[in-house]
Parts: structure tokens; C-alpha cells; sequence
């Protein structure tokens, strides 16, 4: 139902793989390992968590996930919605949109 797994690193320039490779694009071949993180699947959902160091704790808390699954008594957060519009007038133009060159018009077609 879960699994356990970690991630490979090098220690040149940090960038994290699945699995060791023979070398890194960066040129190094000295790698180290990440903290332990668990894998189980929540109504058809994928979930990842990070544990910790320790083995056998990331064992103990994929079993305790795994119970709460079949008990009922994991919760699923639900993200709340963004309109584009409020994206678009919000965020988006506070960054990007008013550095426009025609940005009076982008507004107005927004809008």
C-alpha cells in the first residue's frame, strides 16, 4: 500500500535523483543520501511525506498512515479555488501584466 524511499544527491552541486547515477551533469561523482520520505496512496491519491533520518521511524509513520487510511480517519485538505479573473487582476498584474508596454490595454481586456 505505501513504500519507503530516498533520495540520491550529489554533493557538488545538490541536485537530488531517484536512483545513484554514474555521474552527475555537473561532473561529480560523490554522492550522499537524503532523510528517508513515505509514499501511500489516499482515494486514488498520491501522497509524499519526509520522515526523517531514521529508517525505522519513516516504517513507524507509513504504518500509522496507512491505518488512518483504512480507519477513516485521514482527512484530505481541499486547495481553494482561484478564479482567473482574480488571478489575472491580482497576482499575475502585480508582476508581470503592468510591466507591459501596452498594459492600459491589457487591463481593459481583462476587465
Amino acid at each position: 500500500m505505501g513504500s519507503l524511499f530516498r533520495f540520491v544527491y550529489c554533493r557538488n552541486c545538490g541536485i537530488r535523483f531517484r536512483r545513484t547515477p554514474r555521474k552527475c551533469s555537473c561532473g561529480g561523482k560523490t554522492f550522499g543520501y537524503s532523510d528517508w520520505y513515505i509514499r501511500y496512496f489516499v482515494f486514488g491519491h498520491s501522497r509524499e511525506e519526509k520522515t526523517g533520518p531514521s529508517r525505522e521511524l519513516a516504517l513507524r509513520v507509513l504504518r500509522l498512515r496507512e491505518n488512518e487510511v483504512v480507519e477513516g480517519r485521514y482527512r484530505l485538505t481541499k486547495d481553494k479555488k482561484i478564479l482567473m479573473r482574480d488571478f489575472l487582476l491580482g497576482d499575475y498584474w502585480e508582476r508581470y501584466a503592468k510591466l507591459l508596454k501596452g498594459a492600459r490595454d491589457y487591463w481593459n481586456r481583462i476587465n
